[in-house]
């Protein structure tokens, strides 16, 4: 049986205080969580719980003419709370709904993933100064200053390219496109982002990244020497034929002497400290759920080989440490 678009575009419920309250539980707390359907189409609705395996009849408890408004209330423990809803319509078939959307559900068992229910940890709390705070995000590379040079490296079909021009269009390779931008820019303009009212700094990575967007993290333990300091250098640039990172010697000992992360890491630690001392908070972005073949657990460039301190990655050796960290096929 089919369910018109109009009964799946009508229900609705998210993480908002309107369909959550409070929005952020202790554990022990009752928890009233709420979702909305058009009206008159709901037989029954169910609050299926993931974490129990269970679920809880919802009760119709308002409304209007074009909707109705379902409530149940659950006690919190100290586990994650995982939750989605199932509808029964007064025709017949039945609606799944969570952060993916409202679909008919025509399955005996279907497969879930827990991935799209909705979601909170009874005792976390979002840091009281955070909210309502002025944030700024700064882009590292296109702030101000820095220390990337043309042909440093191979990456995307391409060598790393140092722009002198700020007014300069971005390319459609515009990841290995290096304006100049480093920590030092930042803690320079510290006091014109403080008269700007700027109360939260938020940087897109930092960590050491063959990309200017750094998502590609290649090293977590440090900030990329690019954005921090430079003094064990050496004079090389790729020839252009050359296009695999073992002749990239330049870019190899700027990312891996400790010399270079080592007062890196102490300009980053730098920069907090001006920012504390101005009254000022720093939010990193972390990615932690991907890397880039420059990363020294896989070394696919083969960057860190045989480099003094630095394990083999696990494209280097089966016997690397990091083998189990990444999947790899017969080849």
């Amino acid at each position: 049986m089919s369910v018109s678009q109009h009964l799946l575009s009508a229900v609705f419920s998210d993480d908002t205080p309107t369909y959550r309250f409070p929005s952020e539980p202790d554990p022990g707390d009752s928890v009233t969580i709420r979702l909305r359907t058009a009206k008159g189409s709901a037989g029954r609705v169910i609050l299926l719980l993931d974490h129990l395996s269970t679920g809880a009849l919802m009760t119709r408890t308002g409304g209007d003419d074009y909707f109705d408004i379902f409530e149940s209330g659950i006690v919190c423990g100290h586990e994650e709370v995982r939750y989605r809803f199932l509808i029964e319509t007064a025709d017949g078939p039945k609606i799944m709904y969570d952060k993916s959307g409202a679909r008919v559900d025509d399955s005996e068992d279907p497969a879930y993933n827990s991935a799209f229910s909705f979601r909170f940890i009874p005792g976390f709390h979002v840091p009281a100064w955070s909210k309502g705070a002025l944030q700024y995000q700064i882009f590292t590379d296109r702030f101000c200053n820095g220390d990337v040079t043309d042909n440093e490296y191979y990456y995307t079909i391409g060598h790393a390219k140092h722009v002198d021009n700020w007014d300069a269009l971005p390319t459609d390779t515009d990841i290995r496109s290096f304006y100049g931008g480093d920590l030092q820019g930042i803690i320079d303009k510290l006091d014109y982002l403080q008269g700007l009212g700027v109360q939260v700094l938020y940087l897109n990575p930092i960590f050491v990244s063959p990309s200017s967007h750094k998502y590609d993290t290649q090293d977590y333990d440090h900030i990329d020497p690019h954005f921090g300091v430079i003094t064990d250098d050496v004079d090389h640039a790729m020839q252009l034929w050359e296009k695999h990172n073992g002749y990239a010697s330049r870019y190899i000992r700027r990312v891996t002497s400790m010399e270079n992360l080592e007062k890196s890491d102490a300009l980053f630690a730098h920069l907090c400290d001006e920012l504390h001392r101005r009254g000022m908070r720093i939010i990193l972005d972390g990615v932690f759920n991907h890397c880039g073949s420059f990363n020294k657990w896989m070394d696919h460039e083969g960057i860190y080989l045989g480099k003094a301190g630095f394990q083999p990655g696990a494209f280097q050796s089966s016997h690397s440490p990091y083998r189990s960290y990444f999947k790899f096929n017969d080849s």
